[in-house]
């Protein structure tokens, strides 16, 4: 509710040796495109499957992230 929006995307924070922060990157962006809203993530969980869970409360719809090994 910003009247500049702010966020609508997914970071990773990489820790290093003592557990402090030391990198953000982008990890999943596109809900929000050329001041267009697309989606709103709200929370992520990780699954029993390993996978993330993303709910999206604008669509009302929940992502599933998942890797192959």
């Amino acid at each position: 509710n910003r009247a500049s929006p702010s966020g609508y995307k997914l970071v990773r924070v990489k820790f290093n040796a003592q557990h402090q922060p030391e990198a953000v990157n982008d990890f999943i962006t596109g809900w929000l495109k050329h001041g267009q809203l697309l989606g709103r993530p709200v929370d992520v969980i990780v699954g029993k499957d390993g996978a993330l869970y993303v709910s999206d409360d604008k669509l009302g719809v929940v992502y599933r992230i998942s890797h192959k090994p």
